[in-house]
């Protein structure tokens, strides 16, 4: 688990120089809903890489048992940081488990009518804390995907692999092809659901 959890920080940290990589358009926009789809995009990648280890999905499916609607080992973005900053700097609505959870319920608001700053179950214009409407999107997106290929009777270990892969080349061709914009999260949401896969190879 506790490598699970530095590959996880690493990939988001990483997530960052691929964003530039793929778009540097989107480097120091003064944005909200820029910068903080550079924060989800970290999160995002971090889940998708997490569920490319087989030890892992098995761990998932035993610790949901197939409902990955529960809080889980995947979801939890950066458990032992946020548990380190839980018992350092406690604060309201802080949590023990993790820094971030990608399965959450925050709803789309105008980032422009929040506060600066908020308890950390709240969401403020903190592009950590607004980037986990996209994140939370993202992994509705990836236990739907997971859902529907179980009704299609795959194993629950082949319904996460698909589910992340679908996902995943969504997400890259969708982040190519979005127009910068400042309603970005809706920028991206589309260009996923439109853009077309890149040809394989025979």
């Amino acid at each position: 688990r506790a490598a699970q959890a530095a590959v996880a920080g690493v990939v988001h940290e990483l997530g960052h120089a691929v964003l530039d990589a793929l778009r540097p358009d989107l480097w120091s926009n003064p944005a909200i809903e820029v910068s903080s789809t550079h924060e989800a995009f970290g999160d995002c990648l971090a889940i998708l890489a997490t569920l490319c280890h087989d030890e892992v999905i098995a761990h998932l499916i035993a610790e949901t048992q197939g409902d990955l609607r529960m809080q889980n080992c995947v979801c939890r973005i950066a458990e032992e940081m946020g548990n380190a900053v839980y018992h350092l700097y406690p604060s309201p609505g802080r949590s023990p488990d993790c820094l971030r959870t990608a399965y959450n319920t925050f709803e789309y608001v105008d980032p422009e009518t929040l506060p600066n700053r908020a308890p950390d179950n709240v969401l403020s214009k903190s592009a950590h804390s607004f980037g986990r409407v996209f994140t939370g999107a993202f992994y509705d997106a990836l236990v739907f995907l997971f859902d529907d290929a179980i009704a299609d009777g795959k194993s629950p270990q082949e319904a996460v692999a698909i589910a992340r892969d679908h996902l995943g080349r969504a997400l890259l061709n969708g982040i190519r092809t979005a127009f910068l914009s400042p309603k970005m999260f809706q920028s991206v949401a589309y260009a996923m659901m439109t853009a077309h896969p890149p040809a394989r190879s025979a």
